[in-house]
């Protein structure tokens, strides 16, 4: 899991929003380790996500921008690699 800014979004917004973390695990049905999980971002919340930025008063895309972009990356450097190029001499290629 990214330790980047998603964890600190979400302990950022979820003190905005005045909860606990508590509340928001019994808002969610998890356990309050769950979310303490997801803010030291050891675990992602993946769909509840959404429900989160209902909790929180934010738009999704605040809270997970950044681990779209993370899997965007991800998918582009697994995926769509370039293949290495072949070096050849210039004598080397008439031989072909």
């Amino acid at each position: 899991m990214e330790k980047g800014r998603i964890p600190n979004r979400l302990k950022k917004y979820r003190r905005w929003a005045g909860l606990s973390q508590r509340t928001v695990a019994d808002e969610l049905g998890v356990t309050p380790s769950c979310i303490s999980r997801w803010e030291r971002g050891l675990d992602f919340p993946g769909i509840r996500l959404f429900h989160l930025s209902i909790l929180y008063r934010t738009l999704p895309n605040h809270l997970y921008f950044d681990y779209l972009e993370t899997l965007k990356r991800e998918f582009v450097s697994k995926h769509l690699q370039q293949p290495e190029p072949v070096l050849i001499s210039p004598h080397e290629h008439y031989r072909l």
